[in-house]
Formats: C-alpha cells, sequence, structure tokens
C-alpha cells in the first residue's frame, strides 16, 4: 500500500460479487440454506470439494423467500462492486512551513495586542 518513501500507492480496495468464494464444504440445496425460510442448515449435504471462487450457484437462491421475509433475489453480476474501501493520505507540512506558519500568527497577534493597547490608552 505505502512505497519505501511512505507515499500511498492504492486510494481504494473494491471487492466484486464475482469475489464470492465457495467453501466446497457442501453442495447447493437451498433447504439447508441458514438463510432461506424453512430451511435447515443442520442438513447440509457434504461436498468434500475445493475452495474456488463460484459466483453462479448463488444466483439459485433466486426468487426463494428469506427468514426474515424478503424474496432474494441477488440481481449483482459477477464485476458488481459491492464492498468498496476508499481511503487517501494528506500531505503533511514540512517543519519550515509550521515555522513560518506560528511566526505569522505570533506577528497576528502582536499587532491585534498593540492596536488593543493604543485603542485603551486613547479612550481615558
Amino acid at each position: 500500500m505505502f512505497d519505501a518513501a511512505g507515499n500511498l500507492l492504492i486510494s481504494s480496495i473494491t471487492q466484486t460479487a464475482g469475489d464470492i468464494w465457495d467453501a466446497g464444504s457442501e453442495l447447493f440445496n437451498p433447504a439447508n440454506a441458514a438463510y432461506i425460510a424453512g430451511a435447515d442448515a443442520t442438513l447440509r449435504d457434504p461436498e468434500n470439494g475445493t475452495v474456488s471462487r463460484s459466483f453462479a450457484d448463488f444466483s439459485k437462491f433466486n426468487g426463494l423467500t428469506t427468514a426474515p421475509g424478503y424474496s432474494f433475489n441477488s440481481g449483482l453480476s459477477a464485476e458488481t462492486p459491492f464492498y468498496r474501501i476508499t481511503f487517501s493520505a494528506a500531505a503533511v507540512p514540512e517543519p519550515a512551513t509550521w515555522a513560518m506558519m506560528m511566526l505569522g500568527f505570533g506577528l497576528i497577534g502582536a499587532v491585534v495586542r498593540k492596536d488593543t493597547r493604543f485603542a485603551g490608552a486613547a479612550t481615558a
């Protein structure tokens, strides 16, 4: 994310729907899905497969009712971003810039204080 000089090399991390992965641990069976109404997640069918990126089975749940009562419809394509982290790094002023800024504030404060003393002496 950073180069050797500390500069930020990327500005965001995006995960697309196609990045959803299948652990290969069970067969596709809506009757055993934990988030489908009436399903029993304890009756999963072992697949004993390998971990892979598999977006195809996700759309097979479309039209089924979820446990909270919503109709499942992913409406996603494999390229649809569904998770994004965006960040930036602002430049930090150099020490000389800070010194000039503090000197400027000091001069402004001195001028304001001087004007206040003269204004008080004129009214007395």
